[in-house]
């Protein structure tokens, strides 16, 4: 919302010279990737070094949860969208189904050895 009215009292889009829209994408980028870099600088700094069993599941997660994440939400999204929910019942809902949807998914794949390469998962442990 901050920047879209920087924008206006700018003069709109429009307004701006060819350097000033560059300039302004420019700026629309750092806002994005500096959260992003931030949460990195954290990780480092505060969990470089700690292991554990929570965090060697999460590890081994992430890729499964990659993979099968669109699915559920558009499955998800198709039928909530039809019950006519107000929009932040229905954006929540959406949210905790994806999360379920992907640890239900990753927690049935780890079971069963054949489907696990196709998730990117280790060969269970004790195989050949």
């Amino acid at each position: 919302v901050g920047m879209s009215r920087l924008l206006d009292a700018l003069g709109g889009w429009d307004t701006l010279p060819a350097w000033g829209q560059s300039a302004w994408l420019a700026l629309g980028a750092t806002r994005h990737w500096l959260p992003v870099l931030a949460a990195l600088g954290f990780a480092r700094r505060h969990l470089r070094g700690r292991d554990g069993p929570w965090r060697r599941m999460l590890t081994e997660a992430v890729f499964t949860f990659y993979i099968v994440h669109q699915t559920v939400i558009v499955v998800a999204g198709h039928h909530l969208a039809r019950l006519g929910l107000p929009l932040l019942v229905e954006a929540t809902l959406l949210v905790l189904l994806t999360l379920a949807g992907c640890a239900l998914s990753y927690l049935a794949v780890r079971q069963v050895g054949w489907l696990r390469p196709w998730f990117g998962l280790p060969p269970p442990r004790g195989a050949a």
